[in-house]
């Protein structure tokens, strides 16, 4: 390509002549990029790239650090292509609903899961919803969640408007009539059994009586006298007496809203061992509930107590204390101290850890004559030597005259 004879800048900024030959100053854009290049890529002469004239050392090239792969990008489905069908099923499964958990019934610790659907509902606010026993009013705990379900929930149809709360105030009047209804046919059939409430379906259609009885009562005839005189479809359900003081409600001990009444959803079992864990008064009055059985709140530090129990001593063991031996009165769990009765017949209370257990022989009281209180500990180790003899209980009826079984005979003596 034959080069005019006046010089023009190409697009790197350098300028050429006609005898092909670079012009040695660059232009000012070239000066700027030059300045901004790296020293490593450049020569001595200021020339980048490789010179056939050049006999100083070339420059190594430099690798420029390669960007992480995109989060969002390619691998954002690999953890999805490994996993297997079973795990697929089990995180998949089902079909996305929108799901709200609604508190429904008499009983305001009952929390069920519903399919909002397309509806906006917020927390607290009263909605109409179907269940198997036909239409309810509920109360939203949460606001709805979209998540997999397998199974097909009920759905949550409206919220309140005014026709549903006139209808609400009806049922509650209805309610009150048919419960003084039924308590005056019970007294009148003197049935045993104790009437705790009665609920209307919001349709209006149906009516549930809860009663608590201590066995099976035949409540047909009551039956009978109620759809007489209210016209609606009857239910009867006996409860026990924990679910008859969660629908009843009332105020605790503790000056709290019942448990049974406010969030427990199952009774879990309670023992009187469980308030002897705690060193509770066993007075039936303090830990006893309005059902008249054991509080359910004992259960709920026992696995408290139970840990914090661990290398106490017992109550009536011997211990070795910083002023001698003594017998445990009492222990205090939380706090970790053992009050000890010493020889001296003084009480004492120390830390537990400088308490540690006597050793049984050599005890106070020790051998076969020692003291009582001391529990197993006191034994004396020649209790332990003597023969034991099995003996068996005659089982009720036989005859007295009867002579003795090979059981009841004394063992033969040695040979």
């Amino acid at each position: 390509v034959a080069l005019l004879d006046a010089e023009f800048p190409d697009e790197d900024g350098w300028s050429f002549v006609e005898d092909d030959e670079v012009s040695a100053a660059p232009t000012p854009e070239r000066a700027r990029d030059d300045a901004a290049r790296p020293a490593a890529l450049a020569d001595d002469d200021g020339l980048a790239g490789d010179d056939e004239d050049d006999d100083g050392p070339i420059a190594a090239p430099v690798e420029l650090e390669r960007e992480p792969d995109d989060p969002d990008g390619d691998q954002v489905f690999s953890a999805l292509d490994e996993m297997t069908d079973d795990e697929w099923s089990k995180t998949f499964a089902g079909q996305l609903r929108c799901v709200v958990p609604v508190r429904l019934g008499v009983r305001a610790n009952k929390v069920e899961d519903f399919d909002a659907g397309e509806l906006d509902v917020r927390a607290g606010e009263n909605v109409v919803v179907e269940t198997d026993r036909g239409l309810a009013i509920g109360t939203v705990v949460y606001p709805p969640m979209r998540r997999m379900v397998r199974d097909e929930l009920p759905r949550v149809l409206r919220t309140l408007d005014a026709n549903d709360q006139r209808q609400r105030a009806r049922n509650e009047q209805r309610q009150d009539e048919a419960f003084s209804l039924c308590h005056e046919r019970i007294r009148a059939r003197e049935l045993p059994m104790k009437l705790v409430r009665v609920e209307y379906l919001h349709s209006g259609n149906k009516a549930l009586f809860y009663f608590a009885a201590e066995s099976r009562v035949d409540f047909r005839e009551l039956v009978r006298d109620l759809a007489r005189k209210l016209h609606v479809r009857i239910e009867m359900r006996q409860v026990g007496v924990r679910d008859a003081a969660g629908l009843t409600g009332g105020i605790g001990s503790c000056g709290q809203q019942l448990c049974c009444s406010r969030f427990l959803q199952r009774f879990d079992p309670v023992s009187i061992r469980m308030a002897k864990d705690q060193n509770l008064v066993l007075n039936p009055t303090k830990v006893s509930g309005q059902c008249g059985r054991l509080k359910c709140c004992l259960a709920y530090e026992q696995k408290l107590y139970h840990e914090a129990r661990k290398g106490l001593p017992k109550t009536g063991k011997r211990v070795e204390t910083p002023d001698g031996r003594g017998i445990v009165r009492e222990v205090d769990i939380l706090r970790r101290l053992v009050r000890v009765l010493l020889e001296e017949g003084k009480l004492e209370t120390y830390p537990a850890n400088l308490v540690t257990a006597a050793d049984r022989a050599g005890g106070p009281g020790g051998g076969s004559g020692g003291g009582g209180g001391g529990g197993s500990d006191s034994d004396g180790g020649d209790d332990d030597d003597k023969p034991r003899r099995r003996r068996t209980r005659r089982p009720p009826g036989a005859d007295d005259g009867a002579p003795p079984s090979a059981d009841d005979a004394d063992p033969a003596p040695p040979a």
